[in-house]
């Protein structure tokens, strides 16, 4: 590999690259079991720095669950090329980046969800981008002058970002070096924070920290990358043992079967706010809706159901393909079991409840898939406290979600 020179008589090709900031965020969102809305994150914002990135990575961190690091390790100087070429003096290249708008992204939508395409959202501020992605944590930092060898990184055409991006994070590659067109920057980044989640694996990357600088003449930009993932490759293989076990404790039709995970995943799992990813969901049995979403999507690939995801500001949930059409299955909002029951309200249901979301709205089928709603009672006592049913007066489940009562009245669940 090609060997990184700093401050030595001896470089390789010069790059100039500027210091400008250092932000970071981190987005969580939580349910209202009352309302089935969730309520807006208290989002902290890192104080701007002016610390200066190095490019000696002999002590990358990898970032590889929250709450965990490990060190990886990377030789630079292995494979290193005898080039001498003497450098000339490097000059300070100022930012093109914008200021981040406070007010929204860049006044474009001003969260994720409001936009109308994701191409609006592609050369926003990454740090804009983020803080209206639900759980995405993204640190950018500027350099100032250094050197760096340009044939240690890869060049990506946009083409090719998307095919590229994906194929990191199915790896479950931590670190890279990445040189794109200077104008890109933001859109190869912002990739992380696009709403419609197509795979597990742009679900199970929450975000980066990145230091990036442009050539002398700003053609290009270089960027030392570390990827944020919420469970690694080892993890992953459990979590897919785990899912296995359960998919296969199914029966019926597909639509049973769907239903199923999606009541199974709410008994055995209690919501925590910030407890996140699918490992947490299938093995510790606590999360947040991350943690929901990626485990039901596992359990969809082991089904061969085509599945997605989505992303707002505050909530992550599922989409899944029946019979050619889309439908949302949200299985962190339907999980009441705090109150003894397994909500309906958002399984395989359609477009009407997120006409607000234009992105998702295109994607869905207009109205809800036609199957039963009863809903799935966990916890007798628990469920007659909430619903104010008294002992001595039975219910029955009906299909359509309501539920029955013997002294002649009849309950509706909103």
């Amino acid at each position: 590999m090609p060997k990184i020179y700093k401050n030595k008589l001896n470089r390789s090709l010069c790059v100039a690259l500027s210091l400008s900031f250092l932000l970071s965020f981190s987005a969580c969102g939580k349910k209202d079991n009352n309302t089935n809305q969730t309520s807006a994150p208290t989002k902290s914002e890192s104080l701007i720095t002016t610390e200066p990135f190095s490019f000696d990575n002999s002590s990358n961190t990898e970032i590889v669950e929250k709450g965990e690091t490990t060190t990886n390790k990377n030789d630079a100087t292995k494979g290193a090329t005898s080039t001498t070429k003497k450098s000339e003096t490097t000059k300070p290249v100022a930012t093109t980046k914008n200021p981040i708008d406070k007010s929204g992204l860049n006044n474009k939508p001003s969260n994720v969800e409001n936009a109308t395409s994701s191409d609006e959202l592609k050369n926003v501020a990454p740090e804009q981008a983020a803080n209206s992605s639900f759980g995405t944590d993204v640190s950018v930092s500027t350099m100032t002058e250094t050197t760096i060898n340009p044939a240690e990184y890869t060049y990506v055409p946009q083409a090719e970002f998307e095919s590229h991006i994906t194929g990191v994070w199915k790896n479950f590659q931590t670190f890279e070096k990445v040189k794109v067109d200077a104008a890109l920057i933001n859109e190869y980044l912002n990739f992380v924070c696009l709403p419609l989640k197509n795979s597990f694996y742009e679900v199970n990357c929450n975000g980066y920290d990145v230091a990036y600088g442009y050539d002398l003449d700003g053609t290009y930009a270089y960027m030392n990358i570390n990827w944020h993932y919420y469970v690694n490759e080892a993890q992953y293989a459990t979590c897919r043992s785990y899912a296995a076990n359960l998919v296969n404790s199914t029966s019926g039709s597909v639509v049973e079967r769907l239903r199923q995970i999606h009541d199974i995943l709410g008994q055995n799992t209690a919501y925590v706010v910030n407890i996140d990813g699918p490992y947490n969901c299938l093995v510790n049995h606590k999360c947040d809706c991350d943690g929901y979403t990626a485990a039901y999507m596992i359990c969809m690939d082991l089904l061969g159901i085509p599945s997605k995801a989505y992303t707002t500001s505050t909530h992550i949930f599922n989409c899944v393909q029946i019979s050619g059409k889309w439908y949302v299955v949200d299985a962190t909002w339907d999980d009441q079991t705090d109150y003894g029951f397994i909500y309906t309200r958002y399984f395989l249901t359609g477009s009407e409840k997120y006409s607000s979301y234009p992105i998702l709205a295109s994607l869905l089928n207009s109205t809800d898939y036609n199957c039963s709603r009863k809903i799935t009672v966990t916890d007798d006592a628990k469920f007659r406290a909430f619903a104010n049913i008294p002992e001595d007066v039975t219910y029955t489940l009906n299909d359509d979600s309501t539920v029955s009562l013997s002294n002649g009245y009849k309950l509706k669940f909103s």
